[in-house]
């Protein structure tokens, strides 16, 4: 379960930081930073994904508690595929779910 949070963290980040997000992390080890934090806020919104799409995609903001490799400024953002917009909603699999005020 440690190595899937760790996982999961980093892929968290790497949405977070686009530049980064080329390069493949296969473990926590690997892993130029490592933020946990709490889910502050999540904007659901319409666009179009690389393959011309129109889908629902959520901008999630985290407010970083601790860092338990690297640093990293207290607020970070990044997108995810998937999210809801009013009454309509969309999971994408493989995708993390977000929750206001869970911890990561």
């Amino acid at each position: 379960m440690k190595k899937l949070l760790s996982i999961f963290i980093i892929f968290v980040f790497l949405l977070a930081f686009p530049g980064l997000a080329g390069k493949t992390v296969r473990d926590s080890e690997e892993a130029t930073h490592i933020p946990v934090g709490e889910v502050t806020a999540i904007e659901g919104y319409y666009d179009y994904n690389e393959y011309g799409d129109y889908l629902i995609f959520s901008r999630v903001t985290v407010r970083v508690d601790q860092e338990l490799k690297g640093r990293a400024e207290k607020f970070i953002s990044f997108t995810v595929e998937g999210g809801e917009v009013g009454e309509m909603g969309l999971r994408v699999y493989n995708m993390p779910v977000f929750k206001k005020g869970q911890v990561h």
